[in-house]
């Protein structure tokens, strides 16, 4: 089978865990220019649908869930600002038809700020349960997954807390649910993800801002698959992230700032597990296939690296 986009997670040893990938992420990704009642680009983050955005490459979306004219819909503002994007029946038929044509993928849907249309919501992933990988044994760390343990599903990865599993509790056997902060809590049962959106327009900035939590990771990181990373390289605006989130410049060489995102890993008890540390997640606006090919090679390197 030919290397493309579609199946790029098939060229990954099928016993490579979660925690040890890097994947493109689209973030807001239902704020899509031009989809369905989407009525302009001013909180435009991507302009393709999810699921030429699933073939281009990305295989970690952000969902913001609220309801617009009766229906549970991607958001993103806060009011009287707040515009609406895809149903969130267009979101998950979309990632349901990519895994049913490429098997050997997966993909994250990380669920967070929900506000309404949880009812809804509930329906269409009881809909889409044979598509869902459910939390095994009652745990919630997606990390300890293996490629081959979610290939072909979906993973609903839910902040603790939110709304959705709050208020709706028979959701709750069907998400994930993880930590986000500073404060760095590791417990072995709960995704911890550290990375923030750094409200900045200009890319080294927006860089600068994340390295101390960067540090903390890779410092923490080990052998422990409760700890991810994503790295924000987002600006919400159609022309700034154009011009400003040029991926291109960040891993075609250390020397244009990705210099202290992707470095020696430490010596671990006396042996190093990992020879290169990366970040799990890379979110950006407006996904296309050339950032996620840069974003995909990443794992490419670190594994020949690694002599796997």
């Amino acid at each position: 089978m030919p290397f493309t986009m579609a199946n790029w997670m098939n060229y990954i040893p099928k016993t490579i865990k979660l925690s040890e990938i890097c994947m493109p992420g689209s973030h807001d990704a239902g704020m899509i220019a031009g989809q369905e009642y989407f009525p302009g680009n001013k909180y435009a983050c991507q302009d393709l649908t999810i699921y030429q955005q699933c073939y281009q490459g990305v295989r970690f979306f952000d969902l913001r869930i609220g309801k617009n004219n009766n229906n549970a819909a991607a958001y993103h503002g806060f009011p009287p600002f707040r515009e609406y994007g895809v149903r969130c029946s267009t979101f998950l038929n979309d990632v349901a038809q990519f895994l049913t044509e490429q098997p050997s993928e997966f993909v994250v849907v990380r669920i967070d700020h929900t506000k309404a249309g949880t009812e809804e919501m509930l329906n269409l992933v009881q809909h889409h349960q044979a598509h869902i990988k459910l939390p095994a044994n009652g745990g919630f760390d997606i990390g300890r997954y293996r490629r081959r343990d979610v290939m072909g599903h979906m993973i609903l990865l839910c902040k603790e807390g939110d709304h959705f599993t709050e208020h709706r509790p028979a959701a709750r056997p069907f998400c994930h649910e993880y930590r986000k902060g500073n404060v760095i809590d590791v417990n072995g049962q709960l995704t911890t993800i550290l990375g923030d959106y750094s409200d900045e327009n200009r890319r080294m900035q927006i860089l600068n801002k994340q390295i101390p939590q960067w540090d903390a990771f890779r410092l923490l990181k080990g052998d422990n698959p409760s700890l991810l990373y994503c790295l924000y390289l987002t600006n919400t605006g159609q022309i700034l992230s154009r011009l400003n989130m040029n991926i291109r410049q960040l891993t075609e060489s250390q020397d244009h700032g990705m210099k202290p995102w992707i470095i020696q890993g430490n010596n671990l008890q006396g042996r190093f597990r990992v020879a290169m540390v990366i970040p799990n997640i890379i979110f950006h606006d407006f996904c296309d296939e050339q950032t996620c090919e840069r974003i995909v090679a990443l794992n490419r390197w670190v594994l020949r690296l690694n002599n796997i």
